[in-house]
């Protein structure tokens, strides 16, 4: 069976646990077993694992009898993440939150930017279940009644187009619903070491579901997906990170990265960049990374470094030194057909030369 996220959204927070009080380096903590912080949360044991896998709680401490012990913190972050849940903000969106609570004392504009962008959403989907009923209502007002066969909405539903004619909110709600597939697959689905692992099987799963996705946006048909933020970053994840996976070590896995680099320069332009989460916009950035183009370097080591996501900025300096160094990334030189120089071969000898 599933795990499902949800499964603790229903009940009401217990404040009554037994703690555990125990000494550590002369701190005193008092800790609770699972079954305690799942009692307290209204969460299932197999949630609560299913958050410490997604990184949304910290690992559990483990006591010389074996068993997870969680702090009283443990019990106060579920409550945030179900209360999260309850207003529908997705479990990326709510794992940046969380983070951002570390840091108090720090200007609230990102969480305004999170919320603002979810409350954006759940707008568009009330306008679009609102032109949704008014389809309905008249397809149901031209039904005069009689038999099934002169039913009008039997026949609205066999021929769709007829009811539907000069109505884009199936088409919009698609489109709307693919972004998301992408966004959810990549954001909520993986476990962030994926994004960074040669993985054969995952190289698998991306292909099976999003090759013809990859396919049509190196044709320009996803122009749509640019209205929004986050469409426009759903496409650059489409273009950037599955083209690397789809076509791995062939030509193609970087034949999309002009395109996708544009569509970073146009959000970076148009200070659409900034309405994104943190780790959103690194992966924004990320066709900046890719280029074998000095000057572009020169911009995303700043951009980067404003982002504030330290690891993410110090691959970026890497990648930089490499491109300083040799004006390309040797590694890609034999698949892409290129004679390496003497001084790339021997780079190459080193570790993880190749990222």
């Amino acid at each position: 069976m599933g795990v499902s996220s949800d499964d603790c959204l229903r009940m009401p927070l217990r404040s009554s646990i037994n703690p555990v009080t125990v000494t550590e380096s002369n701190h005193m903590h008092e800790l609770v077993k699972i079954g305690e912080v799942a009692r307290a949360s209204g969460c299932s044991v197999e949630t609560i694992r299913h958050y410490e896998k997604l990184g949304l709680l910290k690992p559990p401490k483990r006591g010389d009898n074996g068993y997870r012990y969680y702090t009283a913190e443990a019990v106060k972050q579920l409550g945030f993440i179900r209360h999260g849940r309850d207003l529908g903000l997705d479990l990326h969106s709510i794992h940046e939150l969380l983070n951002l609570t570390a840091h108090p004392d720090a200007q609230c504009h990102q969480v305004d930017a999170i919320a603002s962008q979810h409350l954006q959403r759940i707008e568009a989907r009330i306008s679009a279940l609102q032109a949704l009923a008014q389809e309905l209502r008249t397809v149901v007002t031209q039904c005069r009644g009689g038999s099934i066969r002169e039913c009008r909405i039997v026949e609205a539903l066999f021929e769709p187009q007829s009811a539907l004619e000069g109505n884009p909110t199936s088409t919009q709600q698609e489109t709307s619903d693919m972004q998301q597939a992408v966004l959810d697959f990549w954001f909520n689905e993986l476990d962030p070491k994926q994004w960074w692992a040669k993985d054969a099987e995952l190289d698998a799963r991306i292909t099976q579901r999003f090759k013809a996705l990859l396919s049509q946006a190196a044709q320009g048909e996803l122009f749509g997906w640019r209205a929004t933020p986050r469409g426009r970053l759903a496409e650059i994840l489409v273009l950037d990170q599955f083209s690397r996976n789809i076509h791995r070590d062939t030509p193609e896995a970087f034949a999309q990265d002009n395109v996708a680099l544009i569509l970073a320069q146009e959000a970076v332009a148009s200070g659409e960049a900034i309405t994104l989460t943190p780790i959103e916009r690194n992966f924004l950035y990320m066709p900046y990374m890719h280029s074998e183009s000095l000057k572009i370097h020169q911009h995303a080591e700043r951009l980067f470094r404003a982002n504030g996501l330290e690891d993410n900025y110090n691959f970026e300096v890497k990648h930089k030194a490499i491109i300083d160094r040799f004006g390309r990334y040797p590694h890609r030189n034999a698949i892409l057909g290129r004679d390496s120089t003497a001084d790339e071969l021997e780079f190459l000898k080193q570790p993880r030369s190749g990222f």
